[in-house]
């Protein structure tokens, strides 16, 4: 079991080096082979293969197999898991460090959570010619909890249908029960909500936070001056 000093050396192994900050630059704009990632940069394959390893284990780093390709992006929980560890580190009142490993802790509990969208026009509720409350609460309550940092990936199927085939059991769901079962939650890889979204509740269990409820906010759609479908 690795001491918390072991656990926070560990996370910023992954920014003392020149090539793996010239890495995390680089994966800034989106997910990278690791072909890609070697063309940028002086290095050959073993000593990139070195540097993605210890971005990996710090957690800022994921990957994803593709069958014998491998595609690296920044980890939204990893990074924050990191952004949270330094600031804790530099506040004089986490001094006794019990604070920072009850933070620690809480952290871990918070769980990976992944809605799988059914083809639409946007996400936000009100691009058609009536507005759907229910798309309308599940994009007000994702974007309150990204002002606090909690990041939940949403794809959808018309703009993001690799995900859909790359991801092994929502292609195994899509293949089994076609498309009417969107949407569906994947909550630290497991299927936890189908055909409905979930929850303020679920989502406040999950994620280990307090989410109050809110008047509903009207959304802006993001189709363009002409409307949209």
């Amino acid at each position: 079991m690795p001491t918390m000093y072991e656990l926070k050396a560990k996370i910023f192994k992954a920014f003392c080096d020149e090539n793996r900050l010239k890495i995390l630059e680089l994966l800034q704009s989106g997910e990278k082979c690791a072909c890609t990632l070697q063309d940028e940069l002086p290095i050959g394959q073993s000593t990139l293969s070195h540097h993605m390893k210890i971005l990996i284990e710090s957690g800022v780093v994921e990957v994803r197999k593709d069958k014998k390709w491998s595609y690296y992006s920044l980890s939204d929980e990893g990074s924050q898991l990191a952004t949270e560890t330094l600031r804790i580190l530099l506040t004089p009142k986490y001094n006794d460090n019990i604070q920072f490993i009850k933070e620690i802790k809480n952290m871990k509990t918070i769980k990976t959570i992944e809605i799988f969208d059914p083809a639409m026009c946007c996400s936000t509720g009100v691009c058609g010619p009536s507005i759907d409350s229910e798309l309308m609460r599940v994009a007000t309550l994702i974007n309150s909890l990204k002002e606090k940092g909690l990041i939940i990936k949403r794809y959808g199927l018309s703009t993001e249908p690799h995900m859909f085939v790359s991801n092994q059991i929502i292609n195994d769901i899509l293949q089994a029960d076609g498309a009417d079962i969107l949407p569906v939650t994947l909550v630290d890889g497991k299927v936890a909500k189908k055909k409905v979204y979930p929850s303020n509740a679920e989502f406040a269990e999950w994620l280990s936070v307090d989410i109050q409820s809110k008047s509903e906010q009207k959304q802006s759609c993001s189709c363009g001056p002409k409307g949209c479908c």
